[in-house]
């Protein structure tokens, strides 16, 4: 029996490490989509995105407002399941607060909420495909 508990004790921490990578490797994969504004929590003046698609190799596209600005961005991106970070390709870097819920992402900024919905497939894929038919 002793046996048996010295085994399992020296595979925790392998068997730890594995499931935080495997965590954090699911992360990133579930936020991969299509997603789109439905809620501001406040002034969606001051803090608001239109639509984001983040990719497998972990780039990003999105139409925000970000303090009075409305643009287009492009970029990289990081996320952990509490926190998702942005590196415009223009430079800089954001951090938000972020919770992922089946099909809804919650993403904060300096005490506004904007809630987004994942879609099946992007608009620009629905659009190509109306056409074809």
């Amino acid at each position: 029996m002793s046996n048996l508990n010295s085994s399992i004790r020296s595979f925790s921490p392998w068997l730890a490490m594995l499931w935080v990578v495997l965590f954090a490797t699911g992360c990133q994969t579930a936020i991969v989509g299509h997603w789109v504004g439905v809620r501001s929590t406040n002034n969606r003046e001051m803090f608001f995105i239109n639509d984001l698609t983040f990719a497998n190799d972990r780039t990003y596209a999105a139409t925000l407002t970000l303090e009075g600005r409305h643009f287009a961005e492009r970029g990289t991106f990081a996320f952990n399941g509490r926190k998702l970070r942005l590196y415009p390709a223009a430079g800089g870097k954001r951090a938000y607060s972020a919770r992922l819920k089946l099909r809804t992402l919650s993403i904060e900024y300096d005490r506004h909420r904007v809630t987004l919905r994942k879609q099946r497939r992007p608009a620009s894929d629905q659009t190509t495909k109306e056409k074809r038919e």
